[in-house]
Protein backbone atom coordinates (compact mmCIF):
# COMPACT_ATOMS: atom_id res chain seq x y z
CA UNK A 1 0.00 0.00 0.00
CA UNK A 2 1.90 3.00 -0.70
CA UNK A 3 1.74 6.44 1.23
CA UNK A 4 -0.67 8.69 -0.14
CA UNK A 5 -3.58 5.77 -0.16
CA UNK A 6 -2.16 5.41 3.66
CA UNK A 7 -2.36 9.09 4.26
CA UNK A 8 -5.80 8.93 2.97
CA UNK A 9 -7.10 6.57 5.32
CA UNK A 10 -5.75 8.15 8.15
CA UNK A 11 -6.95 11.30 6.81
CA UNK A 12 -10.72 9.64 6.63
CA UNK A 13 -10.05 8.53 10.12
CA UNK A 14 -9.16 12.24 11.53
CA UNK A 15 -12.13 13.60 9.42
CA UNK A 16 -14.52 11.39 10.86
CA UNK A 17 -13.58 12.29 14.39
CA UNK A 18 -13.66 15.98 13.22
CA UNK A 19 -17.00 15.36 11.76
CA UNK A 20 -18.39 13.93 15.03
CA UNK A 21 -16.97 16.05 17.68
CA UNK A 22 -18.19 19.44 15.58
CA UNK A 23 -21.56 17.87 14.58
CA UNK A 24 -22.29 14.94 16.31
CA UNK A 25 -23.15 13.27 12.79
CA UNK A 26 -21.48 10.29 11.10
CA UNK A 27 -19.43 11.43 8.33
CA UNK A 28 -21.15 11.24 4.69
CA UNK A 29 -18.90 10.27 1.96
CA UNK A 30 -18.83 10.02 -1.97
CA UNK A 31 -18.17 6.58 -2.93
CA UNK A 32 -16.45 8.37 -6.13
CA UNK A 33 -14.04 10.05 -3.81
CA UNK A 34 -12.60 6.69 -2.86
CA UNK A 35 -12.02 4.19 -6.03
CA UNK A 36 -9.62 2.58 -4.26
CA UNK A 37 -10.16 -1.24 -4.39
CA UNK A 38 -9.26 -1.78 -0.48
CA UNK A 39 -11.92 1.48 0.48
CA UNK A 40 -14.51 -1.82 -1.40
CA UNK A 41 -13.88 -4.56 0.15
CA UNK A 42 -15.57 -6.40 2.96
CA UNK A 43 -13.04 -7.28 5.88
CA UNK A 44 -12.45 -6.67 9.52
CA UNK A 45 -11.15 -3.01 10.25
CA UNK A 46 -10.07 -1.88 14.30
CA UNK A 47 -9.14 2.03 14.40
CA UNK A 48 -6.76 2.73 17.17
CA UNK A 49 -6.39 5.77 19.01
CA UNK A 50 -3.34 6.53 21.07
CA UNK A 51 -1.86 10.04 23.52
CA UNK A 52 1.46 10.23 24.00
CA UNK A 53 1.76 6.54 23.19
CA UNK A 54 -0.70 5.56 25.70
CA UNK A 55 -4.36 3.69 24.26
CA UNK A 56 -6.81 6.38 24.23
CA UNK A 57 -9.44 3.98 22.09
CA UNK A 58 -9.89 1.10 20.10
CA UNK A 59 -13.31 -0.53 18.49
CA UNK A 60 -13.24 -2.82 15.38
CA UNK A 61 -15.11 -5.35 14.03
CA UNK A 62 -12.77 -9.25 12.77
CA UNK A 63 -15.04 -9.46 9.89
CA UNK A 64 -17.54 -7.27 8.29
CA UNK A 65 -20.90 -7.58 6.13
CA UNK A 66 -20.00 -3.47 5.13
CA UNK A 67 -17.12 -2.46 3.11
CA UNK A 68 -13.82 -1.30 4.65
CA UNK A 69 -14.84 2.84 3.76
CA UNK A 70 -17.90 2.29 6.20
CA UNK A 71 -15.92 0.36 8.58
CA UNK A 72 -13.13 2.75 9.29
CA UNK A 73 -16.22 5.54 9.59
CA UNK A 74 -18.56 4.15 12.18
CA UNK A 75 -15.00 2.58 14.04
CA UNK A 76 -13.20 5.84 14.15
CA UNK A 77 -16.10 7.57 15.94
CA UNK A 78 -16.78 4.25 17.72
CA UNK A 79 -13.37 4.18 19.38
CA UNK A 80 -13.33 7.82 19.83
CA UNK A 81 -16.30 8.25 21.45
CA UNK A 82 -17.90 4.64 22.42
CA UNK A 83 -15.19 3.17 24.05
CA UNK A 84 -16.12 1.68 27.22
CA UNK A 85 -12.78 2.09 28.69
CA UNK A 86 -12.91 6.12 28.54
CA UNK A 87 -14.73 9.23 28.39
CA UNK A 88 -15.82 10.54 24.69
CA UNK A 89 -12.77 11.70 22.94
CA UNK A 90 -12.30 15.61 23.55
CA UNK A 91 -11.56 18.49 21.46
CA UNK A 92 -8.46 18.97 23.32
CA UNK A 93 -7.54 15.87 23.13
CA UNK A 94 -8.44 15.43 18.79
CA UNK A 95 -5.45 17.86 18.28
CA UNK A 96 -2.74 14.90 20.54
CA UNK A 97 -4.43 11.92 18.92
CA UNK A 98 -2.11 9.12 17.00
CA UNK A 99 -4.33 7.25 14.82
CA UNK A 100 -3.61 3.14 13.67
CA UNK A 101 -6.15 1.44 11.45
CA UNK A 102 -5.35 -2.24 10.82
CA UNK A 103 -7.36 -4.15 8.06
CA UNK A 104 -7.63 -7.46 8.62
CA UNK A 105 -7.77 -10.70 6.80
CA UNK A 106 -10.35 -13.47 6.80
CA UNK A 107 -10.18 -15.40 10.37
CA UNK A 108 -8.48 -19.17 9.92
CA UNK A 109 -9.38 -21.88 12.12
CA UNK A 110 -6.22 -22.87 13.92
CA UNK A 111 -5.87 -26.38 14.84
CA UNK A 112 -3.14 -28.18 16.83
CA UNK A 113 -2.82 -30.76 19.34
CA UNK A 114 0.66 -30.36 20.34
CA UNK A 115 1.10 -27.16 22.67
CA UNK A 116 4.67 -26.85 21.53
CA UNK A 117 4.10 -27.21 17.74
CA UNK A 118 1.23 -23.84 18.70
CA UNK A 119 3.82 -22.17 21.06
CA UNK A 120 6.49 -22.46 17.57
CA UNK A 121 3.29 -21.49 15.31
CA UNK A 122 2.73 -18.27 17.60
CA UNK A 123 6.65 -17.47 17.63
CA UNK A 124 7.39 -17.49 13.99
CA UNK A 125 3.99 -15.96 12.71
CA UNK A 126 2.81 -13.65 15.58
CA UNK A 127 -0.81 -13.37 14.08
CA UNK A 128 -3.66 -11.81 15.36
CA UNK A 129 -6.03 -14.11 17.65
CA UNK A 130 -9.30 -14.70 18.44
CA UNK A 131 -10.35 -17.05 21.27
CA UNK A 132 -14.02 -18.12 22.07
CA UNK A 133 -15.75 -20.41 24.23
CA UNK A 134 -19.46 -20.57 24.43
CA UNK A 135 -20.50 -16.65 24.50
CA UNK A 136 -16.96 -15.44 25.72
CA UNK A 137 -14.65 -13.86 23.15
CA UNK A 138 -11.90 -12.02 22.84
CA UNK A 139 -9.34 -11.13 20.27
CA UNK A 140 -5.69 -9.66 20.38
CA UNK A 141 -4.05 -7.25 16.67
CA UNK A 142 -0.93 -8.77 15.49
CA UNK A 143 0.15 -5.21 17.10
CA UNK A 144 -0.20 -6.40 20.90
CA UNK A 145 3.09 -8.68 20.10
CA UNK A 146 4.95 -5.77 20.43
CA UNK A 147 3.84 -5.60 24.02
CA UNK A 148 3.13 -9.11 24.77
CA UNK A 149 6.15 -11.09 23.03
CA UNK A 150 6.16 -14.32 25.04
CA UNK A 151 3.67 -16.48 23.19
CA UNK A 152 2.48 -18.39 26.64
CA UNK A 153 2.18 -14.43 28.47
CA UNK A 154 0.12 -13.70 25.04
CA UNK A 155 -2.13 -16.63 25.24
CA UNK A 156 -2.81 -16.13 29.42
CA UNK A 157 -3.50 -12.68 28.63
CA UNK A 158 -6.26 -13.20 25.54
CA UNK A 159 -7.84 -15.63 27.92
CA UNK A 160 -7.97 -13.38 30.75
CA UNK A 161 -9.66 -10.69 28.27
CA UNK A 162 -12.11 -13.14 27.01
CA UNK A 163 -12.85 -14.28 31.07
CA UNK A 164 -12.00 -17.81 30.32
CA UNK A 165 -9.14 -19.36 32.45
CA UNK A 166 -5.89 -18.52 31.61
CA UNK A 167 -4.64 -21.86 30.45
CA UNK A 168 -7.68 -22.96 28.97
CA UNK A 169 -5.65 -22.85 25.29
CA UNK A 170 -3.40 -25.76 26.61
CA UNK A 171 -6.55 -28.10 27.21
CA UNK A 172 -7.52 -28.59 23.75
CA UNK A 173 -10.85 -29.04 25.19
CA UNK A 174 -13.98 -29.58 22.66
CA UNK A 175 -16.06 -26.02 22.43
CA UNK A 176 -12.89 -24.51 22.19
CA UNK A 177 -11.99 -22.26 19.12
CA UNK A 178 -8.93 -20.51 18.28
CA UNK A 179 -8.75 -18.31 14.67
CA UNK A 180 -5.35 -16.24 13.62
CA UNK A 181 -5.42 -13.74 11.18
CA UNK A 182 -2.93 -10.84 9.29
CA UNK A 183 -3.50 -7.02 9.39
CA UNK A 184 -2.27 -4.45 7.23
CA UNK A 185 -1.16 -1.79 9.59
CA UNK A 186 -1.38 1.94 8.69
CA UNK A 187 -0.41 4.80 11.55
CA UNK A 188 0.49 7.85 11.53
Amino acid sequence: MDKELQQKIIDLVRKSIKEHLEEGEYLEVEEEDYPEEIFSEEAGVFVTLKIDGKLRGCIGNITSTITVLNSIIRNSIAAAFKDPRFPELTEEEFQGIKISVSILTQPLEVNYSDTEKFIKFLETEQPGLIIRKGFRQATFLPSVWEEISDPEEFMKSLCKKADLPEDIWKSFKPGLEIESYESTIISE
